[in-house]
């Protein structure tokens, strides 16, 4: 009997995929009844603003330590709008002996909602370039869009756990990074695992099986 090849593939790219499965590398997103999964303080956050605001430069970072190794598929963070007009760049960044380091990643996104008020955070794709290393520590950043000439004053709103989370925090004004323990933003970090060796060998094995048996018929 003929073997119909594609069929096989298919079936192992299914399978394949299945093991390769999305996990959450961090999260300190509260559950409600009015915001599902993306609970978040709505009444305050971290500044970030342009030098062309009324409260001058201000850059924020939280550092967070991933829970899972893999590829980073989506960045998940409020950001509200206080006054102005502009976008943000929000970056992964490496850790430096606990300083924020290199970038990664960036993405432009624009504010959510207004201040005060809760809206959907916005779910940045990664491109597929960053793996994270589970138990190893990165940052998240967030700037104005041209800093220089920006009039956005914005706030990354802040986890609102019942216990909220604190953790490293780190602002920057424009003179170098200031750090402190204060109440993270509010985010979350997923990433796809690959298969582990051990997974690949069994795949293989029942792959195998599946054309013999059809080779036998």
């Amino acid at each position: 009997m003929k073997l119909n090849m594609r069929s096989y593939a298919i079936l192992s790219l299914t399978v394949i995929s299945a093991v390769a499965s999305a996990q959450v590398a961090f999260n300190d997103f509260s559950s409600d009844s009015n915001s599902a999964i993306y609970g978040y303080y709505t009444g305050s956050g971290w500044t970030v603003s342009g030098a062309a605001s009324g409260v001058g430069i201000f850059r924020s970072a939280n550092q967070f330590v991933s829970n899972a190794s893999g590829t980073l598929t989506d960045l998940i963070l409020p950001m509200s709008f206080a006054a102005g007009s502009g976008t943000v760049d929000v970056s992964i960044v490496s850790d430096n002996s606990n300083a924020v380091g290199t970038v990664l990643e960036t993405w432009t996104m624009g504010t959510t909602g207004s201040l005060g008020s809760w809206s959907t955070p916005n779910i940045l794709a990664g491109d597929g370039s960053v793996a994270l290393v589970s138990g190893t520590a990165y940052w998240v950043e967030v700037v104005t869009t041209g800093e220089a000439n920006s009039t956005l004053w914005a706030a990354w709103n802040q986890n609102d756990l019942v216990s909220p989370l604190i953790g490293p925090d780190a602002y920057n004004t424009g003179s170098g990074w200031n750090y402190q323990q204060a109440t993270l933003g509010a985010f979350m970090v997923d990433v796809k695992a690959a298969p582990e060796p051990a997974s690949l060998i069994a795949l293989g094995g029942i792959a195998l099986g599946l054309l013999r048996r059809r080779a036998a018929k």
